[in-house]
């Protein structure tokens, strides 16, 4: 006998940025770098912590620059919804 399941499959949302996708099933669909599951809004708060985007890299070798870029700009493009996400993942 040959059973069959139904797995839900996210379909990944582009954005108006080549490197930043939503994927409802990764990271509860926060922006994130394309096939990562590094999402824009932790790349913003090492920024606002003094990282550069080489540092960045240097915590993220899988990620490339332009990557990197693009999720800061994601964020100077989406401040509003970049921001929420932020208050959203801050600790008690």
């Amino acid at each position: 006998m040959v059973y069959f399941s139904a797995v839900a499959m996210s379909v990944e949302t582009r954005t108006d940025h080549p490197h930043i996708v939503k994927v409802p099933d990764i990271c509860g669909g926060a922006a994130t770098v394309q096939g990562t599951r590094v999402p824009v809004w932790v790349l913003v708060e090492y920024t606002r912590a003094g990282h550069t985007p080489g540092e960045l890299q240097d915590f993220y070798p899988h990620l490339s620059l332009a990557q990197i870029y693009d999720a800061l700009s994601y964020w100077q493009d989406h401040p509003e919804e970049i921001e929420a996400e932020i208050r959203q993942n801050q600790g008690p």
